[in-house]
């Protein structure tokens, strides 16, 4: 069962678009300083969204610790994340992509809510 320990909750930014379904998606910082979700495979990430913002809401960000994340496709436990197109998470590739944090219990199947445990040390865009 999924569950959350945050360290650090961001919550200084706007929502760029209706998040208000992607609780628990990759987010990243927009050209105007505001949360969009992410939208390619392997990049950088702000954090995990925590909340469900509507445009122009303020948007609650997950930077490091543990957090309800929404899986794109199987995650084995204490696999390498890395987050995917639009802004669910996958298991990392092997190489070019940005490690953002691991899986201490996996997740089964694409849409289902896992643990993910946000890397201190990850890449900030």
């Amino acid at each position: 069962m999924a569950y959350e320990q945050p360290v650090w909750v961001d919550g200084f930014q706007s929502a760029a678009a209706d998040l208000t379904l992607k609780q628990g998606y990759g987010v990243k910082l927009t050209a105007a300083k505001t949360v969009g979700l992410a939208t390619a495979n392997g990049e950088a990430i702000f954090g995990v969204l925590t909340n469900a913002p509507n445009t122009g809401e303020t948007a609650a960000v997950g930077r490091v610790g543990n957090f309800k994340a929404v899986a794109g496709a199987l995650i084995a436990a204490g696999a390498k994340v890395m987050v995917a197109n639009g802004g669910k998470f996958i298991t990392a590739a092997t190489s070019g992509s940005h490690v953002v944090g691991f899986a201490p219990e996996g997740a089964g199947a694409d849409g289902e809510v896992f643990t993910l445990s946000l890397l201190p040390g990850a890449p900030i865009p």
